[in-house]
This record gives C-alpha cells, sequence and structure tokens, in this order.
C-alpha cells in the first residue's frame, strides 16, 4: 500500500448532547466512557458516507484517509460495546453493529446513538403509541392522586417535562405506572400492572442512560427488569 498523501487526521473532538453538558446525562463511570467512546465514533464518521470509496475505481480503493477514518469510527463502536456488554448481556459486536448501522444510516443526535446502542428504538421513531387522555377520563378510569404515588420526576421525554409516577395498589403488590404531559393537561398509562421493584431498578438504570428518556422506552426498561426479576 502506498503512503497516505497527508498527515492522517487529527483525533476527533468530544461531542455533547446538544445544549446540555454531557456530564448532565453521564455522570460518572462506564456510562461517561460510552458517552465519549459514541461522540467519538459519531465525529470521525462525519463524511465518510460522501468520501466513500468506489468499489469500481482502483485509484479510490487506495483511498487510505478513508479507510484510515473507517477504522477509526468502528473500533470506537466496538470498545462502547465491549463497555457495555456486560450491562445488557448482549454480544459486543452485536451492540457496535447497532451503532454502525446508525451512523450509516446517518444518524448524528446523541440521544438516538445511545437508544441504538442499548437497543431501544429512538424516541422518535418507537412503534408503540401512547394512549393520551384528559384529567376527567384519567381520573374515573384510575383514580384521583394519592398521597401514596411515588413520583419519578418531571424531567422525561422531548422536552425534558413529562412527569412519571407509580400509584400502588392500595391492597399491595403490583401498581399502576403512568405519564402526565402538562402541555397538553393529559395522561398516559405506561405499564397497568407493575412491580414497584421493577420500576425502582428501571428508573436507577434510565438515570444511567439518558434522564430526559421518553416515557415509552422508560416502560420497555421496566418491562425488560420484571422480566429478569420473575426468571431470578
Amino acid at each position: 500500500m502506498s503512503a497516505p498523501s497527508s498527515a492522517p487526521v487529527a483525533l476527533p473532538t468530544m461531542l455533547t448532547s446538544a445544549g446540555r453538558p454531557s456530564s448532565e446525562r453521564w455522570p460518572h463511570g462506564s456510562n461517561r466512557a460510552v458517552h465519549d467512546l459514541l461522540a467519538l465514533s459519531s465525529n470521525t464518521s462525519r463524511g465518510l458516507n460522501h468520501a466513500a470509496p468506489s468499489t469500481s475505481s482502483i485509484a479510490d480503493s487506495t483511498d487510505v484517509d478513508y479507510w484510515y477514518r473507517l477504522g477509526l469510527r468502528n473500533a470506537y463502536a466496538q470498545a462502547a460495546g465491549l463497555v457495555l456488554a456486560r450491562e445488557l448481556e448482549d454480544d459486543p459486536f452485536v451492540i457496535a453493529e447497532r451503532i454502525t448501522r446508525s451512523l450509516d444510516a446517518g444518524v448524528t443526535d446523541m440521544t438516538a446513538l445511545r437508544s441504538a446502542a442499548y437497543g431501544h428504538a429512538a424516541p422518535t421513531t418507537s412503534e408503540r403509541q401512547l394512549h393520551w387522555m384528559g384529567p376527567k377520563e384519567f381520573t374515573a378510569r384510575h383514580g384521583v392522586v394519592s398521597c401514596a404515588d411515588r413520583d419519578f420526576g418531571a424531567r422525561w421525554g422531548g422536552r425534558g417535562e413529562q412527569r412519571i409516577t407509580l400509584r400502588p395498589n392500595p391492597l399491595g403488590g403490583k401498581g399502576l405506572l403512568f405519564a402526565y404531559d402538562p402541555v397538553w393537561d393529559e395522561f398516559a398509562v405506561l405499564v397497568s400492572d407493575v412491580m414497584p421493584a421493577a420500576v425502582e431498578a428501571a428508573f436507577r438504570h434510565a438515570s444511567d442512560i439518558d434522564i430526559h428518556l421518553d416515557p415509552v422506552c422508560f416502560a420497555e426498561l421496566v418491562h425488560k427488569h420484571e422480566t429478569k426479576m420473575r426468571l431470578s
């Protein structure tokens, strides 16, 4: 292989989520490491789609800069997969493939890349649609606000202001998990019959993934933890 015509590109700088310090969403440990690796992979991927060498051109196939950057991008994605493999109990190469497939599709939003890495649909593309209802309908179906309700904060969703609440069954056992949107003054049931311990575990997990996680994705985390608890 001939020598590169120019010096290798500089290592990419870190990216942060739009308008928010990365430390707010990725406070410490492995989660911050995953954030940094995703940012590096995304930054290195810039322009690769337009610079991809043609398979029909022998000259283009020796574009060392393209292959160097592609290798860096994939290496960062694989490193993120290795960091996440134990937590997700998934193959690191499968995780890396989800990341690179999203990058190949032109995804640059960090929330969407995190969703891909963790195996969740991005909030804007989730197949599940919530049924939102007004206060009167919700109260008629599920009762009024109770002092026993467990509040998980009004920080969820794309605007970071939807509230998630767990309403325990007064007879004990499982409870009702629901979301509230203050803009439309509407409620939506996330999980109708759920173990409180699974919600608590999902809350801790979501705090490490994205403190503004979409309520639908939060419900998916709850189902995942509840399944684990049932099998343990």
